[in-house]
This record gives C-alpha cells, structure tokens and sequence, in this order.
C-alpha cells in the first residue's frame, strides 16, 4: 500500500460529509499504521492521536477499538524512546481488553 494512496482515502473520507467518523478514525490508523512501517515515527503518532480522539469520542474509551488504537501507540511512543508514554498506552488498552472481555 501506497503513502499517497492512503493520505488521499483519508482527505476524501474527511471531504465527504456523509461518511460517519469511524471511517475517519480507521482511515487515520491505516495511515498511522504504514508511517509506523516507514519509520516516520512522528507522523504515525500524530495519525494514531487523532485515530484514538475519534473513536474515543464515538464509541467511548473503554472500547475494545480505543484499547486496539491504545496499545499501537504505546508501540510508536517504544520505538521512539519514550517508555513511560509507551507504558501508560499499553495500561490504558489493556485495561480496555478487560474490560471488554469482561
């Protein structure tokens, strides 16, 4: 998968305003997800903010999705040496994980 390819499905989920917000969330973490992949560490963070902020907001924090986009940022703030960030993420998703498995 492309860079460009995603950053445009993302600016043409964002253009559209019948498309619901989880589309964005999940377009913003794909994209997230490839920076990951390229080493563009900060670039990943600031997708998977913004991925964790929606889907925070429409389905709530404690969802298995928030613990999901959680612990993926607990992996980019690791890669970056930021282990006290990254160990805060990965409490917060496996929090949600438990609370999702009940």
């Amino acid at each position: 998968v492309c860079t460009v390819d995603l950053e445009r499905k993302l600016e043409r989920q964002r253009d559209r305003p019948e498309v619901h917000d989880l589309a964005i969330a999940q377009a913003s973490f794909e994209l997230g997800l490839l920076y990951y992949q390229q080493d563009r560490l900060h670039e990943a963070e600031e997708k998977n903010l913004e991925a964790l902020r929606i889907i925070s907001a429409v389905v709530g924090e404690g969802s298995v999705y928030a613990a999901d986009f959680s612990m993926n940022l607990g992996t980019i703030y690791d890669a970056q040496g930021r282990t006290d960030d990254a160990l805060r993420m990965y409490k917060r998703g496996l929090r949600g994980v438990c609370r999702g498995l009940g």
